[in-house]
């Protein structure tokens, strides 16, 4: 069993995509809250194996975990958040200039905004 929890929180781990030290920290928080969820089964009656895998259980898969951990620890950079504002500033300036009035000032900015909002997505992937 011990076994099944290294790798339960390995998958944590190697799916979390933060910097190693806060990695280390959140899988060692973790596995304290495991191990006192085992031991609250354990004085319900259940065996140790049995009180860890149920344990591990009850948190979920080590993905959902991951996932969870990854947007709740994560910290986006100023190009992130530059690249984020962008669209927003390509169209405050095509009305502000009133530019939308042309038709190829309107395809820029449009195809600006995808190509921001597509280049965002494929190298953030946001929920």
């Amino acid at each position: 069993m011990k076994g099944e929890l290294r790798t339960y929180l390995e998958t944590i781990r190697s799916r979390l995509r933060l910097d190693p030290s806060s990695e280390g920290e959140i899988v060692r928080e973790f596995y304290t809250h495991l191990e006192d969820r085992a031991s609250d089964l354990r004085q319900q009656g259940l065996g140790a194996e049995e009180a860890t895998m149920a344990a591990a259980q009850s948190f979920g898969p080590p993905q959902t975990i991951a996932r969870e951990m990854y947007l709740a620890y994560s910290r986006g950079s100023w190009r992130q958040a530059g690249l984020a504002a962008l669209p927003h500033l390509l169209f405050a300036f095509l009305f502000t200039l009133h530019l939308w009035n042309s038709p190829v000032w309107l395809v820029v900015f449009s195809l600006a905004t995808l190509g921001t909002a597509v280049f965002g997505w494929r190298h953030g992937k946001p929920m």
